[in-house]
C-alpha cells in the first residue's frame, strides 16, 4: 500500500572481487511511524554490460524482487 510516508537511514555499497555491486539498507523510521526493513540489492552487468538488479529484504518474510534503477 502507497502512504506517501518518507523514510530517512544510511545505505552503503561496494563491488565485490567479481565485480557484482552491492547495496545494503539499513533499518530506518519512516515519517508514517513505521519502519523500512533492511534489504540488500546486487547487481551483475549482463551480457551487453547492462546492469542486472536483484533485491532481498532481510526481515522476516526475506521477499525477492526484481530492482530498477533510473537516472533523474
Amino acid at each position: 500500500k502507497h502512504t506517501n510516508s518518507r523514510c530517512a537511514g544510511s545505505v552503503r555499497s561496494r563491488f565485490d572481487s567479481s565485480g557484482k555491486l552491492h547495496i545494503d539498507a539499513d533499518s530506518a523510521a519512516c515519517s508514517n511511524g513505521g519502519h523500512f526493513v533492511p534489504h540488500v540489492v546486487v547487481c551483475t552487468p549482463d551480457k551487453n554490460g547492462k546492469a542486472q538488479c536483484y533485491g532481498q529484504e532481510q526481515g522476516r518474510s526475506g521477499n525477492r524482487w526484481q530492482a530498477r534503477f533510473r537516472r533523474q
